[in-house]
């Protein structure tokens, strides 16, 4: 049948569209699924990640049967018109930043069986802390949680969409990006904080960091210092060459010190411990 767009009409007092279909018995079930559209990489100095993603979310109203026309077998609606008409899970991104959500587009299927789909494209900016241990050497695993912004685990339970095409990566998206891509995974799981009770549901990818880059720009150079800095055992211990020695031993210790600083710079400053690429610039000093 032809897809439609339409006004709704819908017979429900108004109150009742807070209601969720299944009050009284068991959860509603919303399932979802998160692709990833594209990725802006990740900002590890302040714990964030930008992502643009496709989030589907689909659940059963049967209260909504009467909204697609009798010649279509459903009917796409604006958001804001699925609002004011039709029962919506509020479902939100737990873990993006403050103003960290912008809507590009959003749309609702509903269908004569009582299946609401609503798909919605959105530009994240997501709040993380990163294991930087390995730097750079590390794998990152940045993750968006879902879960809805009013119900707990009691009224509402996630569900991940087993369709494969509606989640993941657009292919090649990490062939120019400083990561590959390795793999991703949808789960569901619950948590308890005091008197908030969740089901959330988490999309999460798994990226290994290109280490190219740090070993043209950070490792070598420091081993490179450190081989212009052992010169000096072959210059001749004539007082002309005093000068030469103390001057090479000390722009060299300088140069490291600097470099160690920029790596710094380059990590979380509320880090637990050392980097290995911390770790390493030390070691370069203390020779």
């Amino acid at each position: 049948q032809r897809e439609e767009h339409a006004s709704v009409h819908v017979t429900q007092k108004p109150s009742e569209l807070n209601l969720r279909p299944n009050l009284g018995g068991d959860p509603d079930i919303v399932n979802f699924a998160i692709y990833v559209k594209n990725f802006f990489g990740m900002t590890i100095t302040s714990n964030e990640f930008t992502v643009d993603v496709v989030v589907t979310l689909r659940w059963t109203d049967p209260r909504v049967s009467n909204v697609v026309p009798a010649s279509s077998t459903h009917v796409t609606i604006p958001l804001a018109e699925a609002r004011r008409n039709l029962w919506m899970p509020d479902i939100v991104v737990a873990n993006r930043a403050i103003k960290g959500q912008e809507q590009i587009s959003a749309a609702v299927e509903v269908y004569k069986d009582g299946t609401v789909v609503k798909i919605e494209r959105l530009l994240l900016q997501l709040k993380q802390h990163f294991d930087v241990s390995a730097f750079p050497f590390d794998y990152q695993r940045p993750k968006i949680i879902l879960n809805s912004a009013t119900l707990m685990k009691e009224d509402l339970v996630m569900q991940a969409i087993a369709d494969k095409a509606f989640t993941g990566a657009k292919p090649g998206l990490f062939g120019d990006r400083e990561f590959w891509f390795l793999s991703h995974n949808t789960t569901v799981f619950e948590e308890v904080d005091g008197n908030l009770r969740k089901s959330r549901g988490k999309f999460q990818m798994t990226l290994e960091r290109d280490w190219t880059r740090y070993l043209q720009t950070t490792i070598l150079p420091e081993i490179f210092l450190i081989l212009i800095s052992f010169t000096v055992f072959w210059m001749p211990r004539a007082a002309p060459f005093a000068m030469p020695r103390v001057a090479t031993n000390l722009i060299s210790f300088l140069t490291l010190m600097t470099l160690s600083i920029n790596v710094s710079r380059m990590l979380p400053a509320d880090r637990a411990g050392m980097a290995w690429i911390e770790l390493f610039a030390d070691s370069m000093q203390m020779q």
